[in-house]
């Protein structure tokens, strides 16, 4: 199971930024900003061109039986993830359904096996 870095990523903004629970994960700072979506796309388009040149930022979960990644946002600081978008591979493109919080994304990956990404062990020292 691979992490693809040339493919797309389709973000699900409505959902992403239409659902209380999802906009609560975001930093608080930007949670009423007007281009919102574009800071999420934007944020998105970088963390994939980021993991194609580091690829272990990419971490692997399984949910709902289903192989997904997580890939790190930085919405704030472009040193600093914020979140991790959940992608599901389809074909020829990720399909980002949510963003979760380091902390549940640390959670889901060490379900499947312990994190080795900097971002995410971050969360444990």
């Amino acid at each position: 199971i691979h992490y693809f870095p040339d493919w797309p990523v389709r973000v699900n903004v409505d959902h992403i930024l239409g659902d209380p629970a999802n906009i609560e994960r975001l930093p608080a700072e930007i949670r009423e900003a007007r281009n919102l979506p574009l800071l999420l796309e934007t944020a998105v388009e970088l963390a994939r061109r980021q993991a194609a040149i580091t690829p272990g930022i990419v971490v692997l979960q399984i949910y709902q039986q289903r192989v997904q990644f997580l890939l790190p946002l930085c919405l704030m600081d472009m040193e600093q993830p914020d979140l991790a978008m959940m992608l599901r591979p389809m074909e020829g493109y990720y399909m980002g359904y949510t963003c979760l919080t380091l902390q549940m994304a640390y959670h889901n990956a060490r379900q499947l096996a312990r994190p080795t990404a900097p971002w995410l062990l971050s969360l444990v020292v």
